[in-house]
């Protein structure tokens, strides 16, 4: 199998150690803290972010010895079907926190794919490095005429560079979403808001019509479907948000639904805060959003867009990362 060399930073990398490699090496790649989701206009390709790919290495200074080097890396996948199976390939990589991607393959095969990713996400297993589940995987049944969402599991391949199906799960519809902000010793007070459908509420300093906005100030105004505990004096952590059916109806309420953490007060950088927010739908795995490290000093005020979480009218939930911040806004702005 060919491979490429890239240079980055003169740092020679090899290009995500091709099976050749795999024999003459010790190799680990490790899944376990990856996470992702489908590129926007790109159905059929998945990013999967903080891949470590771990290889050993004679130690430069005790050439007697073996040491790990370890570098995270972002990769695009894209997705193949083969009769019932479908299979992740690589196409793409970027060494993380680095800007453009390079192909693995000078010319790639066509292939078939009838699955829709629009709305997935990624997650590791803490307890199997080389495994993925990508959720909220949408296939359109014929036969049926309706639309079916699955949870997929599958197992990487290091020598091929692809993940093979192991398990298809087709989820219910969520009692509950449950969120947890957690951070450092500084700033000192960080906020979770969460905005979303509220038919019929009328517009205000702090949200938009049919919309609620759930914070310190606004706790359960205009809304019967999310509840925030921060705490008897406001500023306890971790805070944590709940997010429920309304009264009498079996699934979440339908709409888009965002996410937030606000600066509110208090020394330091939310980007260098260990901000960590953790995302569990029903009983799946906990998902697990950190605070983007990619901004300038700031003062308070800075709000980091954590995510939008959307409910189908079957009460299927997607959730789509946003991970930007927006400066210079005041907790009744934030929508």
């Amino acid at each position: 199998m060919k491979y490429k060399r890239y240079l980055y930073g003169g740092c020679l990398i090899i290009s995500l150690l091709f099976s050749s490699f795999v024999k003459a090496l010790d190799i680990k790649v490790d899944f376990s803290q990856s996470s992702g989701f489908a590129i926007e206009t790109q159905y059929n390709n998945l990013q999967i972010n903080n891949i470590k790919v771990s290889s050993s290495q004679q130690d430069p200074f005790d050439r007697k010895k073996l040491i790990w080097v370890t570098t995270a890396f972002d990769v695009i996948f894209r997705a193949c079907q083969f009769e019932d199976q479908t299979q992740l390939q690589a196409i793409e990589f970027r060494v993380s926190d680095t800007k453009d991607f390079a192909p693995f393959y000078e010319v790639l095969y066509p292939c078939n794919n009838q699955l829709d990713f629009n709305n997935s996400y990624i997650q590791g297993f803490a307890d199997k490095e080389n495994w993925i589940t990508v959720n909220n995987v949408s296939y359109y049944e014929r036969h049926q005429a309706k639309t079916i969402h699955y949870n997929v599991d599958y197992e990487f391949n290091v020598e091929t560079l692809t993940f093979n199906q192991r398990y298809v799960i087709e989820p219910k519809p969520p009692k509950n979403i449950e969120i947890s902000l957690n951070w450092g010793e500084s700033p000192r007070d960080l906020d979770l808001h969460l905005t979303g459908p509220a038919p019929g509420a009328a517009e205000s300093f702090a949200n938009d019509q049919d919309r609620f906005h759930i914070y310190f100030a606004e706790n359960n105004k205009n809304n019967d479907v999310a509840a925030l505990d921060n705490g008897k004096f406001g500023n306890a952590k971790p805070e944590k948000l709940k997010i429920f059916a309304p009264d009498r109806q079996e699934h979440l309420r339908a709409g888009s639904y965002r996410l937030i953490v606000h600066h509110f007060k208090g020394d330091g950088d939310l980007n260098k805060s260990e901000a960590r927010v953790s995302i569990k739908i029903d009983d799946e795995p906990e998902k697990i959003f950190l605070a983007p490290t990619e901004l300038p000093p700031t003062e308070q005020m800075t709000a980091w867009i954590v995510c939008d979480f959307f409910v189908g009218e079957d009460g299927m939930v997607s959730i789509s990362p946003i991970q930007q911040y927006h400066l210079n806004i005041s907790p009744s702005e934030i929508r």
